[in-house]
């Protein structure tokens, strides 16, 4: 079997219980029927970018060891929350990444103070 039509086959195995995401939906869909070039660069990216073990495009499916599902023990807005991240370039997750931090620690320190509040009120 040629490279491009296991890549083809891993892709749409990845893909099954997966929904494609928004922005690379036509593209994706392309690679899994054939219509676009499914080339090294695009097999290493989209790996990269959907978590993929290294090489998992490219492995027959006798070479490939049993991969836990990447979304075990994750709820359903956890699951959204990682399909809407992914469609995003690295440097805007980066910055994601940052304000969600920035959020986090305002939302900690704000229920600090109010805990604190109440602690006074009672005493």
């Amino acid at each position: 079997m040629q490279k491009k039509e296991i890549r083809r086959l891993r892709l749409k195995e990845w893909f099954k219980d997966k929904t494609l995401p928004p922005k690379e939906k036509s593209y994706l869909s392309q690679l899994m029927s054939g219509r676009a070039s499914f080339g090294e660069k695009a097999a290493r990216r989209i790996e990269q970018t959907y978590g993929m073990p290294e090489g998992y495009l490219d492995a027959e499916y006798a070479e490939q060891p049993e991969v836990s599902p990447p979304h075990a023990g994750l709820t359903s807005n956890q699951l959204e929350l990682l399909q809407i991240f992914s469609a995003f370039p690295e440097d805007e997750q980066r910055q994601i990444i940052s304000e969600l931090k920035q959020k986090k620690e305002s939302m900690e320190d704000l229920i600090a103070r109010w805990i604190a509040a109440q602690k006074c009120r009672r005493a």
